[in-house]
């Protein structure tokens, strides 16, 4: 599945900016916090599923082969 998140502003501690799209196989709801992938040095960011099950069409074409992929909540 393909979800979008935003990420945890930890100046404000509040859910906020732009969302970003990743792949899942978590059983994931709306609000669901998970640690999100970002850079290539296995870096996590915290953040909050804010829409699911996105088509893959609706994904730019030149970001679907990079799309990452959570695999840990944030608990």
């Amino acid at each position: 599945m393909i979800i979008s998140v935003l990420y945890l502003d930890t100046e404000s501690h509040m859910y906020k900016g732009k969302a970003y799209s990743y792949k899942t196989d978590l059983d994931v709801k709306m609000l669901t916090r998970v640690l999100a992938p970002v850079g290539d040095e296995g870096e996590t960011k915290r953040a909050c599923v804010v829409a699911l099950n996105i088509p893959i069409t609706s994904i730019p074409k030149e970001i679907r082969p990079v799309l990452k992929t959570i695999t840990e909540y944030d608990e």
